[in-house]
């Protein structure tokens, strides 16, 4: 139980402290995704507008044997490096036939030839188009002739972009497995005080029911010797009273040792039982009880149901369910038990005809103690620890338990994983 609860709370952390991750990088990525997208377009629209041309607008420090001539003296003494990027601008006629081109670097004309005739054809205005190791971004204009477009070499760009994602991303992994470890150690701290005060109720609860025991019995056994004496009418009223009561006690104190048992367990015995025999059993026992409050019970069970579990344990849920249902049917009302396959699970289910319970007793009804109506359960003999002890049996059994109020009566259901997932045939 506390492992689940333990796990639940790093799994909610986790989960949240992802998506503050994710959205945080995604935001930066996405920052820095459109002012490089900007920045690419904004030297794409200076390309078109001013196309250099490699014999007549080339700078004199590309020319051969000559060295950039930087600025003399700047202020702070550093060298101001120019941004140098890859770029040319074709002109196409209207049918995409390549006109002239506009560059200052030595292209391969295969590079030419093969970007005029991606924008050519394409039918955008702008995109992307990779030639060798090289990503060029293009962008065109219409002219008197046909279209002008400038290509722009962006893999640097992208390149950074890719690393910038590749950072993020492991960053991110290491963030999140030391934010794990983190959390698992206040985890861990803020649930030992109540695994630790969990630990002392069962530890009471079974202690006190352990001394309670031996008390019961003795006056149980002393009222036995009393009743065989002769004593009056009035007298005999009395110690059946207190025989009656005691007996309750005695119940109840063995329903409490039994539930701390069960919870203390990590594990049942297991054993792969064939289901549908252990319910037709089960239901056999009960129909002499049923026949004395002139209750009808109706079965559907489906033949070679095998599940996984003790065999005991599953036979006392069965009987938890039964004895549930005769107690709150009406005299003269209707048991109906269902057992049939649901894919991989066996799903049982137990109706009686009567009250039907509410949406926010059908959460509580496994709970220790509880009773939907003190009066009737005392009367009843019930202290509310029959379903609890039902829902312990389900979950050593990883298997599921729930109620559901059916308008003129109440319906509990139990999940139980098949053994065999086809049937099998004697």
């Amino acid at each position: 139980m506390f492992k689940r609860l333990r796990n639940r709370f790093l799994a909610i952390n986790m989960v949240i402290l992802s998506v503050l991750f994710v959205g945080a990088f995604a935001v930066t990525y996405i920052f820095t995704y459109n002012n490089t997208q900007q920045d690419i377009h904004m030297r794409l629209e200076h390309i078109l507008r001013e196309p250099r041309d490699f014999q007549k607008n080339q700078p004199e420090w590309l020319e051969e044997n000559k060295k950039p001539d930087w600025p003399p003296e700047v202020p702070n003494k550093r060298m101001q490096m120019p941004k140098l990027s890859v770029d040319f601008v074709l002109e196409l006629d209207q049918d995409g036939n390549l006109l002239e081109v506009h560059s200052v670097f030595d292209i391969d004309d295969a590079v030419y030839q093969e970007a005029a005739q991606y924008a050519g054809t394409s039918e955008k205005d702008g995109g992307k188009i990779r030639s060798e190791d090289t990503l060029w971004q293009f962008r065109r204009i219409p002219t008197t002739e046909g279209v002008r477009v400038a290509f722009l070499d962006v893999s640097a760009e992208y390149g950074v972009l890719a690393r910038l994602m590749i950072v993020f991303g492991i960053v991110s992994l290491l963030s999140l497995l030391l934010i794990f470890f983190i959390c698992l150690f206040f985890a861990n701290r803020a649930i030992r005080p109540i695994e630790e005060a969990w630990e002392k109720q069962k530890r009471f609860i079974a202690d006190a029911s352990h001394e309670l025991k031996t008390p019961l019995t003795t006056i149980n056994a002393n009222v036995d010797v009393l009743l065989t004496q002769p004593v009056s009418t009035e007298q005999e009223k009395w110690l059946r009273y207190i025989k009656g009561e005691t007996e309750r006690m005695t119940k109840l104190t063995n329903d409490l040792l039994y539930l701390a048992r069960m919870e203390a367990e990590e594990t049942l015995d297991s054993e792969v039982v064939l289901l549908s025999e252990i319910v037709a059993q089960t239901v056999l026992a009960e129909e002499a009880v049923a026949f004395e409050k002139q209750i009808m019970m109706e079965e559907e069970i489906e033949e070679d149901l095998f599940v996984a579990g003790s065999r005991d344990k599953i036979r006392q849920l069965l009987l938890i369910l039964l004895d549930n249902a005769v107690k709150y049917a009406e005299e003269g009302g209707t048991i109906r038990i269902r057992l049939r396959r649901e894919e991989r699970h066996a799903l049982l289910m137990v109706y009686n005809s009567g009250d039907s319970l509410e949406a926010d007793e059908c959460k509580k009804i496994f709970d220790r103690f509880y009773r939907s109506d003190d009066a009737r359960d005392r009367k009843n003999g019930g202290y509310g620890l029959g379903l609890s002890i039902a829902g312990a049996i389900v979950s050593h059994m990883k298997a599921e338990i729930w109620a559901e109020g059916a308008g003129d009566g109440t319906k509990f259901f139990v999940r139980i994983p098949l053994a065999y997932t086809t049937q099998v045939k004697g």
